[in-house]
């Protein structure tokens, strides 16, 4: 595929007796054509999770990026965008849901993201809890395990 996930996992931390885990998402996008590409995608977050940070690496070093309220967060994006530098965006999308967007996604480099949430742990009965994990609702990228 031209755009495609190269990387993709899930870490996290159980809180039992407050019924709360602590989720990070972290992915990385790649392409292989010489044109800037951008990354889309829909995310389905588990039911009533909290996008507390999102960070993305340059140059191999980790950074804090910015999520916030939809309108504030797109202006910086395009005005980040129409200077070309290496922003990731995340925006509230709907009812449990955010717009993940990444632009440009590097030719050479794999661009690595990471969304940090906390998510609230579903009781199933008998002393046992569930954690209902994220997934793509919509994507403009190929997954490489299944769509090569």
């Amino acid at each position: 595929g031209e755009l495609s996930l190269v990387e993709s996992r899930i870490d996290g931390k159980v809180d039992a007796k407050g019924n709360l885990a602590y989720v990070e998402w972290t992915m990385a996008f790649q392409h292989a054509r010489r044109t800037n590409r951008e990354a889309r995608a829909i995310v389905q977050l588990p039911p009533g999770a909290v996008v507390l940070r999102l960070n993305l690496w340059i140059d191999g070093e980790m950074r804090e990026a910015a999520y916030a309220g939809r309108d504030q967060v797109r202006d910086a994006y395009e005005k980040v965008v129409s200077r070309r530098h290496d922003p990731v965006l995340v925006t509230t999308a709907g009812l449990n849901r955010v717009e993940v967007r990444n632009f440009p996604v590097p030719v050479k480099e794999p661009i690595r993201i990471r969304i940090g949430m906390t998510v609230s742990m579903q009781y199933v009965g008998q002393q046992r809890s569930r954690i209902v994990l994220p997934y793509f609702v919509t994507r403009n990228f190929a997954l490489l395990s299944t769509d090569e």
